[in-house]
């Protein structure tokens, strides 16, 4: 009987192997500084290593923990972990569904609130939408092919009818300023 290897349902990770991150120097523990970078990379190592399926809150508390990092430091180390992710699978100015599934289960091992993401998302997401519109309407006029590609990558975007009404609102006041 041949051995098969079991699929794991999202390893669409954005990290390679990275090397695991060292443990905080002795003076850094005298002195109890946190070492916010060193939990940055232990946590890129977690994500090539895992799915976030298979991360759970307590996996992440404790290695922010580990590094004595907390409060806004730690919410901070999660935030900028989340908008590389988003960047990675922005490579190709398209989310697919297992892209999409890997950032709910991210979200969810994350704990991250709906204004994080959504602070996320316009960092990240909308500057996108944002500079294909602006290439649209540099010659003060959109056409219908630029239209339909407009619409199109909205859509692979999966931007929200209102925030492609916003950024369209945004684009073409500074182009009438």
């Amino acid at each position: 009987m041949p051995h098969t290897k079991r699929p794991t349902p999202l390893r669409d990770s954005p990290f390679s192997y990275t090397r695991p991150a060292g443990p905080r120097s002795w003076m850094d523990r005298v002195l109890r500084r946190p070492r916010a970078d060193l939990a940055s990379r232990a946590l890129q190592h977690l994500l090539s290593q895992r799915d976030p399926t298979r991360i759970s809150p307590s996996d992440i508390s404790g290695l922010l923990l580990e590094y004595d990092v907390s409060g806004a430091a730690a919410r901070s180390v999660l935030v900028q972990m989340w908008r590389q992710v988003l960047e990675a699978f922005l490579s190709d100015d398209a989310f697919s569904d297992r892209e999409i599934a890997y950032l709910d289960a991210l979200r969810e091992a994350f704990a991250l609130t709906d204004e994080e993401v959504q602070a996320s998302e316009r960092e990240v997401v909308h500057p996108r939408y944002a500079v294909a519109l602006r290439d649209a309407l540099a010659d003060a006029r959109l056409r219908d092919d630029e239209r339909a590609s407009l619409a199109r990558l909205a859509k692979q975007l999966r931007l929200p009818e209102g925030v492609q009404v916003e950024l369209y609102q945004r684009s073409s006041r500074a182009l009438i300023d």
